[in-house]
């Protein structure tokens, strides 16, 4: 997962080395196998290894990125959830959760349908 500069159309310039989220460089799963990418200036504590840092004020999107997504991605029985706004006790920052199986390999279910799993808005999930 990637972020870019709707502005410039390349790679948000942050602190951050790269404004990505790759499954090689350690993005942490949820207990039930689904992952909570976020979204903001600073990364929700704990949360770190899931977090793309962006820029307040400066408008972003996100690209999903699948390097060999298996039959579920093609036949659409899985995609991803939205993004949602949720707020922290001293943040603001949204999250971008991936209902996927443990089990799926490229972080694609090996079951069908997956149902989105939303973050509360109440604090850390």
């Amino acid at each position: 997962m990637v972020v870019y500069d709707n502005q410039t159309r390349s790679l948000l310039q942050t602190d951050q080395q790269y404004p990505s989220i790759s499954s090689q460089r350690g993005v942490q799963a949820n207990p039930d196998g689904s992952y909570d990418i976020y979204f903001g200036p600073k990364a929700p504590e704990g949360k770190e290894s899931n977090w793309i840092q962006t820029i307040p004020g400066k408008s972003w999107n996100v690209i999903l990125r699948f390097y060999g997504p298996l039959k579920p991605w093609f036949d659409q029985t899985w995609r991803p959830s939205d993004i949602e706004l949720i707020k922290f006790t001293t943040i603001t920052t949204t999250s971008m959760v991936l209902s996927t199986s443990p089990s799926g390999p490229r972080g694609l279910p090996s079951t069908t349908k997956a149902p989105a799993t939303w973050t509360t808005s109440s604090g850390s999930p």
